[in-house]
């Protein structure tokens, strides 16, 4: 199930379009729910990533630092 918008904010034209968009990788043979959850597992690596380094480079106590690792 997708959702393509709420009926006051959405033209009624625009979820034909945006319905034609979303089949488009069925077509292919990818589906969307498990591409989306691969990228949102990509999206919070990166995050952890990045506080992590972010986490290193502050001049913190060795103890604060290793409670929030």
């Amino acid at each position: 199930m997708v959702s393509l918008g709420s009926y006051p904010d959405v033209p009624l034209k625009e979820p034909s379009e945006r319905c034609e968009e979303a089949r488009r990788p069925l077509a292919t043979g990818i589906d969307p729910a498990a591409q989306c959850k691969v990228e949102r597992a990509s999206l919070e690596n990166a995050f952890e990533a990045i506080a992590l380094e972010w986490l290193r480079k502050q001049q913190f106590a060795t103890a604060t630092r290793e409670k929030a690792e």
